[in-house]
């Protein structure tokens, strides 16, 4: 999606959230509105409200915007207490999605790659044909069967030098896709076995970015 200017921002719909056109102008953090602005989702915000029968309700979750028409909605990706399963997904199909896996799936038709955003607890879904992968990744050009491999959704590995590195889809990083040095792979792997509640989450001098948990919830702070 293209750039989207702030005076285009549907600020109505962000009002119904709690959120002022002088909140988004002053005080939201410039990276979450940047975010905003170039189509990608926010990390995921604390304290967005919405009203029920005159009752303020309170709830966790992430924003993102779509053009569709030539008009600009915002659309709401609340924290669920369990994934919604709404598109029928075997067990051990749940499962691959736990366990980080990125997997493929016809929908209608269409085969899509799914991932699960663990912030919230939604299934995120990816047109395959609508996925498009740098011909150059880290300096090192990509072969067609490299691509074919990040587009259904497995990891590819690269050589740079004296390190390999390992590429990977992620619909939940801004850059789209998880790119690991052998050591910080194998420093994560070794994490998981040994912390399964907190898969994915290693932090390290290398790989601080990354893999720090902090840095998912972002509070409004109104």
């Amino acid at each position: 999606m293209e750039q989207i200017k702030f005076n285009e921002l549907p600020f109505k719909e962000f009002q119904k959230i709690g959120l002022s056109k002088e909140f988004l102008m002053k005080s939201m953090d410039k990276k979450i509105l940047e975010s905003l602005l170039s189509g990608k989702r926010t990390p995921l915000l604390e304290s967005l409200e919405y009203k029920i029968k005159g009752e303020v309700k309170k709830f966790d979750g992430k924003l993102s915007l779509k053009k569709t028409d030539g008009r600009i909605n915002l659309h709401i990706h609340p924290k669920l207490k369990e994934i919604n399963n709404d598109l029928g997904l075997r067990e051990e199909e749940i499962k691959m999605l736990v366990d980080n896996q990125i997997i493929q799936k016809n929908i209608s038709g269409e085969m899509h790659l799914l991932q699960l955003d663990k912030d919230t607890n939604e299934i995120l879904r990816v047109k395959q044909r609508n996925i498009n992968i740098p011909l150059i990744i880290e300096g090192i050009n990509i072969t067609q069967e490299q691509k074919n491999k990040l587009k259904q959704g497995n990891a590819i590995e690269l050589t740079k030098g004296k390190e390999k590195h390992t590429v990977k889809l992620n619909f939940n990083s801004d850059r789209g896709m998880d790119i690991k040095s052998d050591f910080e792979r194998k420093q994560s792997e070794k994490y998981d076995f040994e912390h399964p509640e907190y898969k994915g989450a290693l932090k390290t001098d290398r790989n601080d970015h990354e893999f720090d948990m902090s840095k998912k919830s972002s509070s409004l702070k109104m």
